[in-house]
């Protein structure tokens, strides 16, 4: 059976991110607006690998044109 990621919206550019079910980290935009990971403990590297590559898959590209839709339908409503 595959590893499952989930990413589960918390807050405006905060998510936490699940492995098989458990919260391992923080995915989070800093202030000089790059993401990245935050956890309480040290991430096993074989997790930290698999969700690297997650972010780079196209759940990423299927947010970034969601977030674009939102600010439209945002835009267009306050008209």
């Amino acid at each position: 059976m595959p590893n499952k990621v989930e990413f589960i919206w918390k807050d405006h550019e905060l998510y936490d991110i699940k492995f098989d079910g458990e919260t391992v980290c923080t995915l989070y935009k800093t202030n000089q607006g790059y993401w990245t990971l935050r956890s309480d403990s040290s991430l096993d590297s074989e997790i930290e690998t698999i969700l690297v590559e997650s972010l780079v898959s196209d759940y990423w590209e299927l947010l970034s044109e969601a977030k674009i839709a939102i600010r439209r339908a945002l835009k267009s409503y306050s008209r």
